[in-house]
């Protein structure tokens, strides 16, 4: 082969390049030669016309995409392109490519999760001190009577006490992430905080774990939730809620449920708030008792109702019982009724290095739910409106 030539433009004089090479700057120089030589061969044809009269190729259009020199220079500075685009290759596209026409919002959208009310709903008793393995409950009971006194009598009744104890397991929840620094690399480069997303993403896991132990329990793992508390009194309701019963008589069965307690515990109980399946929150709070009267049956309730002062719409309750029925929980809203134990909430510790890795790992501390006077508690089965 013989060595390339490049026009050196700034001294007007030719000079080799090395053999085998080609740059983009000798394919430009080739480029520029060329044009040159077309000009100076176009100026020309514009003298001879103008004195021979003739126009000669004066006004030749000059179509330099088609110089063999200028294809042969394209063709080799984009052979990996034309590889890779075969027949589809258009030198006239545009500048543009799709993604750069293509507005990206700046808002990122977060998946969206039920209210978790295991958590927000009870009072939280973080009282328990770091390193328990149980917590307890003391309850003293009495008994006793009195008599007539007679003359002589031996059998004067007695009093008595005694003291029982209620012992409740505390477990730890945890979880956590792997993070290497190529990884992170990558997310800073687009601006994402990726350390911060997996902690958030550990934290809302471990809370929902922890509300869903919160209403239903880990039998296996001794630690009572809402749902299966031993000593809570459930039943099942006969009357339904729905479209095809009447209202009035769904109404009368609200009351029934809140004042259950009550009514059996010789007004010793006295529940306060009630808490109602999403179906059977959204039946009762839209339905009118009649064409002419327009309030639904949940006000109606309310209104007349003596104990219960909130209603409150709980997923959680929703076709968890007994053939899929829906529940209505009424509870003592305070310490005295449904009290939910977390010595320690969601806690990261220090993170662990190794090689290109991080470790990070968080825990919380749970010991269940635990009802001081479960007789303020009721929880009852109801045949809820289906789904449209």
């Amino acid at each position: 082969m013989s060595a390339a030539i490049a026009l050196d433009v700034r001294g007007g004089t030719a000079r080799p390049a090395p053999f085998g090479t080609f740059n983009q700057a000798s394919a430009l120089d080739g480029y520029l030669h060329d044009f040159g030589v077309e000009m100076a061969q176009r100026k020309r044809a514009v003298r001879i016309a103008r004195t021979s009269g003739t126009r000669g190729d004066a006004h030749k259009v000059i179509d330099f995409e088609s110089h063999p020199r200028v294809k042969a220079a394209r063709q080799r500075l984009d052979v990996h392109y034309r590889a890779k685009q075969g027949d589809d290759f258009n030198a006239q596209s545009g500048l543009a490519t799709a993604r750069e026409l293509e507005h990206i919002y700046s808002e990122v959208l977060r998946e969206e999760f039920p209210e978790m009310t295991g958590l927000t709903l009870f009072p939280v008793d973080p009282s328990v001190p770091a390193g328990a393995r149980k917590h307890t409950v003391r309850r003293i009971y009495g008994s006793g009577s009195a008599a007539v006194y007679r003359a002589g009598m031996d059998n004067i009744p007695m009093a008595g006490i005694g003291k029982e104890e209620e012992t409740f397991n505390i477990r730890h929840y945890v979880n956590g992430f792997v993070l290497d620094i190529f990884s992170a690399a990558s997310a800073n480069l687009v601006s994402i905080a990726l350390a911060s997303e997996l902690l958030r993403e550990a934290r809302d896991a471990m809370m929902r774990f922890a509300n869903d132990a919160t209403w239903y329990g880990l039998p296996e793992h001794g630690i009572y939730g809402v749902l299966d508390y031993p000593w809570l009194a459930k039943y099942i309701e006969s009357q339904a809620f729905n479209d095809s019963q009447g209202t009035l008589d769904q109404l009368k069965a609200l009351h029934r449920i809140a004042n259950y307690a009550n009514d059996t515990q010789r007004g010793v109980a006295r529940p306060n708030a009630m808490a109602v399946a999403t179906r059977v929150y959204n039946h009762i709070s839209s339905t009118q008792l009649s064409v002419d009267n327009s309030k639904t049956i949940l006000q109606a309730f309310l209104e007349n109702n003596p104990f219960i002062k909130t209603v409150v719409q709980v997923d959680e309750l929703s076709g968890v019982g007994p053939g899929g029925y829906d529940g209505i929980l009424v509870y003592r809203n305070d310490r005295l009724g449904i009290t939910n134990v977390i010595p320690t909430g969601f806690t990261p510790i220090p993170v662990q290095r190794q090689g290109f890795e991080t470790l990070q790992l968080a825990y919380m501390t749970h010991g269940g739910v635990i009802m001081r006077q479960v007789m303020n508690n009721l929880l009852a089965w109801v045949a809820g409106p289906a789904l449209a």
